[in-house]
């Protein structure tokens, strides 16, 4: 059934070009932008996951260079939370048989569906627009083109602390160590998204002797120097565009530790390693610079990183 339908949904897909739409009544300014385009060749987002505030108004434009179409499709969190990636709808499209021709591999109506760019057609785009919904948690992104689904796929996290950080993975490991280990040699217990955008310790399956690797990107709005501060106990180091601007090494006390750095505006790769011995475990990393003021990039506060005592300001 594939190999008959996939040709046929080209063929139906390439006489629908799509236009972009002119923003509603309300949605002349915005809170929030966000771009999203697919990967040539590769059947991907190049945004896996990002934040947005409850109830902000928000504009997605979705690009597809691609060489076939492509949509993208707000899930709900359903049962599970977001945990299925947004599946429920997949399996709809695939009992719609040929007619998911004439519906556009859309299952019109479906209850987990909340906003939808239709299929978007080579080298074309769409926009749209919305609010976020109220309630937070994990909305899963999907393109629902047959066969799509199991790379085409990404989270939107709706926080009260949405940040500029997308794209925000984990590795999480075991070990015991005085100092930052190399976590390239060490093999990951566990990885994940983090949609939130948020540094966060929360899935560890222990509380101690753990490390996490966690990277990302983060959008730089302008040009200039940003600081960056990262509290912990025990060790960290947070890295922009490879290069290490937080040494806060070692096993202490939860203590801060800050770094600048001179960044050109756009989206940065960012890392942040960490390690926790024994006793107390804590991470709270926050940012600051030309059109930033200072923003936490973590759950809890920085006075306590979240979950340990004060400690003092070093500069790196």
């Amino acid at each position: 059934m594939k190999s008959r339908l996939l040709p046929l949904a080209a063929l139906f897909c390439a006489a629908l070009p799509l236009q972009a739409q002119n923003p509603p009544k309300g949605f002349e300014k915005v809170d929030q932008e966000i771009v999203i385009s697919t990967l040539q060749a590769a059947m991907k987002y190049d945004v896996r996951s990002f934040s947005v505030k409850p109830n902000a108004k928000v504009k997605l434009t979705f690009k597809n260079p691609d060489d076939l179409p492509h949509n993208l499709i707000i899930c709900t969190p359903g049962k599970s939370k977001g945990g299925d990636k947004g599946k429920e709808v997949i399996d709809a499209v695939l009992k719609l048989g040929e007619k998911g021709v004439e519906q556009n591999w859309e299952p019109k109506g479906h209850p987990r569906i909340l906003h939808s760019t239709g299929m978007v057609q080579p080298k074309k785009e769409a926009v749209i627009w919305f609010r976020a919904p109220k309630k937070e948690g994990d909305y899963p992104y999907i393109c629902t083109f047959p066969c799509h689904f199991e790379l085409m796929n990404g989270m939107m996290g709706v926080s009260k602390r949405a940040n500029p950080v997308t794209n925000l993975t984990y590795k999480f490991y075991h070990g015991k160590w005085d100092k930052l280990p190399d976590f390239s040699k060490l093999e990951a217990k566990k990885t994940g998204t983090l949609a939130s955008g948020l540094f966060d310790l929360s899935p560890r399956d222990r509380d101690n002797e753990f490390g996490f690797v966690f990277t990302g990107d983060i959008e730089c709005p302008k040009d200039g120097i940003y600081t960056f501060t990262v509290t912990s106990d025990d060790g960290s180091s947070l890295y922009i565009d490879n290069t290490r601007v937080v040494n806060n090494d070692g096993v202490h006390p939860a203590r801060a530790t800050k770094g600048q750095v001179r960044l050109k505006a756009g989206k940065r790769k960012i890392e942040v390693r960490y390690f926790e011995g024994g006793g107390e475990q804590s991470l709270f990393v926050e940012w600051a610079g030309p059109g930033v003021k200072k923003q936490p990039l973590s759950p809890g506060s920085g006075s306590s990183g979240g979950s340990g005592p004060s400690g003092m300001l070093i500069t790196a």
